[in-house]
């Protein structure tokens, strides 16, 4: 509570006329945080809508776009141990793209994002563009689609992140959890109710915690005693901040035919937007 509470601010001024302005402190979590957020969310949605995301061929669809979520079997490892995995530091998440990038023709950018599980468990969200695309397939039950293993190549990529032969067995690459997997076509960019994933992997941290909203957070002394539906929100903000986790980790490559100020524009969003 005194982290949500606590409000810090720069106090600026100008040097001829001696006017003081205060800014609010972008911190995890606060309303200014928030709004940095929505600013790269839309800037990223922009970058996506001028990708070619997929194409057809003779012999089906192929997509350069996968989303993926990465889960952790808790079996495995504590709530503690498994946050600290997919730090640099736990070095999980650069071994599995380590082991990824081999079994792929070409490169990849991506975009990723830590979001937590109503337990505190971390889910890793990627977003994949890839170099060579991957042939896929209309899948009703998701109501999505995913790589089609008809494929050769395809087959070969997608062996690396499931169990061809057991589909909800822990995966071969990340090695401690589950992956699910999803891709997507110029026409078809919608996921689970949002306009494309982009929205999607930033729908909490696009959230402030607001005590007027939760007031919950003012007589809950463990996130486990919050209303379910807030505590996927708290524990993504405070597995981040705890854990000194990056917001976004961003492919430079994602930014391909924008300028080195365009680029910073979107990582950084100076003070003036906020």
């Amino acid at each position: 509570m005194d982290y949500i509470e606590c409000d810090y601010y720069n106090l600026f001024e100008n040097t001829d006329t001696h006017e003081r302005v205060a800014i609010p402190v972008c911190r995890r979590g606060n309303p200014s945080w928030a709004i940095k957020q929505s600013f790269k969310k839309a800037d990223l949605s922009k970058i996506l809508k001028k990708k070619q995301i997929s194409e057809t061929r003779p012999d089906g669809v192929y997509s350069h776009l996968l989303f993926l979520t990465l889960t952790i079997d808790q079996k495995q490892m504590s709530s503690a141990q498994a946050n600290h995995y997919i730090t640099t530091k736990g070095q999980g998440l650069n071994r599995f793209f380590a082991r990824f990038n081999k079994v792929l023709d070409k490169g990849y950018s991506k975009v990723s994002v830590k979001e937590s599980t109503v337990s505190g468990y971390p889910a890793v969200h990627v977003l994949l563009f890839l170099e060579t695309p991957l042939k896929i397939k209309w899948h009703d039950k998701s109501n999505t689609f995913r790589p089609d293993p008809s494929n050769h190549y395809t087959k070969k990529v997608l062996g690396c992140l499931k169990n061809l032969n057991d589909w909800n067995s822990v995966s071969p690459c990340w090695g401690v959890g589950f992956i699910d997997i999803y891709a997507f076509t110029n026409d078809r960019m919608s996921f689970r109710g949002y306009a494309n994933p982009v929205n999607y992997i930033a729908k909490y941290l696009s959230k402030s915690l607001n005590v007027n909203k939760i007031p919950e957070l003012k007589t809950c002394k463990k996130v486990s005693e919050l209303p379910v539906k807030y505590r996927t929100a708290v524990w993504t903000i405070l597995n981040n901040l705890i854990w000194n986790s990056q917001t976004w980790v961003i492919s430079k490559a994602i930014f391909m035919g924008y300028s080195v100020e365009e680029t910073n524009k979107i990582l950084h969003p100076p003070l003036s937007t906020i």
